[in-house]
């Protein structure tokens, strides 16, 4: 290895070690510098790793095209196109791309996860679960496979087996608050309520600021005719941001049904000025 190599390997670990610690653009400076020096496929892939993650799509492509064109086999460079061209609304070529990383990763995990997803954003459910359930197979412990492959069985109306997907994930990472919260959106789907609150509490004790939790299990709350629950946790989710307009809607119908009637109307003009479309045909049919 050239005194030049050694100087941009050494770049190279600078900034894979800035990355690690999550300074991506710390990371980009030494791999551009590594770069200049040595202009290296496995650099220009690295670099368009930390671009992902600083959502530099644009750029992340341009990297890795040209790490590409140094080296046809880098799997890398695959894996950040095609998640690049993913985050872009590109899924068609994402797909592509996910397909030659695996035909050069036939075994990676995460390639097929990724395929997946691009596959579920073109709305091939079926097959992103064959992706997820591959992903599985080759690494059984893959948390966002089996969260993945739940969302889409649940999109597919399998409700029970995303419910199982959801809590294979949870027992692995009890803290994961989307596994808690879609698997009670799963259970509300199925009119089981009082599971569907059990999920959401349990996300909200992981976040107690968390509003889409409040607001799910202020839902599921007002379904079973517990207004005053559901009340206390909009007022909460207004607390916390006042600019969602379904959140006064919702505590407006709250409030009338257990009579409160004058705060329901005040709090349902107010999602009307806000601009929510039920809350404004509520209006206009009640003043007709």
């Amino acid at each position: 290895m050239s005194i030049k190599q050694n100087k941009a390997k050494e770049l190279l670990l600078k900034g894979i070690n800035k990355r690690d610690s999550d300074d991506y653009k710390g990371a980009i400076i030494d791999y551009t510098k590594a770069i200049a020096i040595d202009p290296a496929s496995t650099s220009y892939s690295l670099r368009a790793h930390a671009e992902t993650k600083l959502k530099s799509y644009d750029a992340a492509i341009e990297d890795c095209l040209k790490a590409i064109e140094l080296d046809c086999d880098n799997p890398d460079a695959y894996y950040h196109l095609g998640y690049s061209l993913d985050m872009k609304g590109e899924h068609k070529d994402a797909l592509k791309n996910f397909n030659k990383w695996l035909s050069l990763d036939p075994k990676n995990s995460k390639a097929y996860c990724c395929r997946g997803i691009a596959k579920s954003h073109l709305g091939d459910e079926a097959g992103a679960i064959l992706d997820y359930s591959l992903a599985i197979e080759h690494d059984s412990k893959m948390i966002e496979a089996y969260v993945n492959r739940g969302v889409s069985k649940h999109k597919l109306d399998d409700r029970h087996g995303a419910i199982e997907d959801y809590s294979s994930a949870i027992k692995q990472d009890s803290t994961m608050i989307e596994a808690h919260l879609n698997r009670g959106i799963s259970k509300h789907m199925l009119d089981d309520e009082y599971g569907a609150i059990e999920d959401y509490t349990n996300a909200l004790a992981i976040d107690s600021n968390h509003v889409y939790a409040l607001r799910l299990r202020a839902i599921s709350y007002d379904e079973l005719g517990q207004f005053e629950q559901a009340i206390v946790d909009l007022n909460r989710l207004i607390e916390l941001n006042p600019n969602i307009a379904d959140a006064y809607f919702l505590l407006g119908q709250a409030q009338r049904d257990l009579g409160v009637n004058l705060d329901g109307e005040l709090n349902i003009k107010k999602a009307a000025e806000m601009g929510y479309q039920e809350a404004i045909d509520m209006l206009r049919h009640s003043n007709n």
